[in-house]
């Protein structure tokens, strides 16, 4: 990430290894979106590397809409408040938030920061995101499913 941008996950590890591995996997899905659009490229490696499916589809598609706008991000980025259900031993659903209210858009141009001063939930989302363990030898999670809502009156601190 550039010096401008600073992602914090705010979490503690689960116990269980394949919720431990499905959640960090879901935080490199995140990341992998971040750095897609500051690198201005909807077909960053990192993407296809932690998605798959309609996840792959959602992050290509949110960072084009990006490249189109010539924005990047700046500011500080901030996930929180993980909620892990096991579907199976291959499957589990990782729910996160993420507070905007700190993350802006920045036009690659121009250098101009677009802020907002609202603080109410509009800059809340929440991410659903369905995990899957690869068969590798490593266990390898991506993200398959991705459900973004914006205006998460959940998330707020």
């Amino acid at each position: 990430m550039p010096p401008d941008l600073t992602v914090q996950f705010e979490w503690a590890v689960p116990a269980d290894p394949s919720q431990a591995a499905a959640l960090t996997a879901a935080a490199d899905y995140l990341q992998s979106i971040l750095h897609a659009v500051v690198a201005q490229n909807a077909a960053d490696p990192p993407l296809s590397q932690y998605a798959t499916d309609q996840a792959l589809a959602y992050a290509r598609h949110y960072v084009q809409e990006n490249v189109d706008l010539k924005l990047a991000m700046t500011g500080h980025d901030h996930y929180y408040r993980p909620v892990i259900t096991t579907t199976s031993g291959t499957v589990i659903d990782v729910r996160v938030c993420e507070d905007q209210t700190k993350v802006y858009s920045k036009e690659i141009e121009t250098g101009k920061v677009h802020l907002t001063s609202d603080s109410s939930t509009r800059n809340l989302v929440s991410f659903d995101l369905v995990m899957t363990r690869l068969p590798t030898p490593t266990g390898m999670w991506q993200a398959r499913a991705a459900t973004v809502s914006e205006n998460a009156a959940e998330c707020k601190l």
